[in-house]
Formats: structure tokens, C-alpha cells, sequence
């Protein structure tokens, strides 16, 4: 069963509704662009870690995301994408 957006949240000391908003970002990130990305979907080892990459990487959730994001988790590149693998992943429930 995989991990909720709390257990997620909690995980990285994120608030449940930063979660939700990067959760939401990421979908409408990954809506606008997967299908230009899924001819790279060999050079991952996991869905999650190719969304990751690609949602959160060169601005694009910036452009896509709704509600604010600007809390600087992408500054630290791996942990942005273990947060990116995590949340994708996470179940709201």
C-alpha cells in the first residue's frame, strides 16, 4: 500500500497542504507534457522517478501549478526529486 500525503508530508517536514499543492502541480504538470516525455520513460527505473525529473525540473511546475510551490524544495535537486518520487506515489487517503 503505498504511503499517504501525511506520511509523505511528515517524511520531508512539509505541511499536508504543501504536499497537496505539489501533488496537484505535478499532475497538471505531467497532464501538459507526458506526451511529449514518455519516449524517455526507458532511462528511469520508475514512472515516479521519470514525473519527478520532468515535472519538477526547468521551471515547468512553476508554469503549470495552480497554487504556489515557491517553497524552495527544489533547491536541494536530489531531495526535490525523492520528494517528487514520494508524493506522486502517495495516496491522498
Amino acid at each position: 500500500m503505498p504511503p499517504t500525503l501525511q506520511e509523505v508530508a511528515n517524511k520531508f517536514d512539509i505541511t499536508l497542504d504543501q504536499a497537496k499543492s505539489l501533488k496537484e502541480g505535478m499532475s497538471r504538470t505531467w497532464d501538459a507534457i507526458a506526451s511529449d516525455a514518455h519516449d524517455f520513460r526507458e532511462y528511469f527505473d520508475s514512472e515516479a522517478a521519470m514525473v519527478a525529473e520532468f515535472t519538477l525540473d526547468a521551471g515547468r511546475l512553476k508554469t503549470y501549478a495552480t497554487k504556489s510551490v515557491d517553497w524552495g524544495f527544489v533547491d536541494d535537486h536530489p531531495k526535490a526529486m525523492s520528494l517528487g518520487e514520494a508524493i506522486w506515489n502517495a495516496s491522498f487517503m
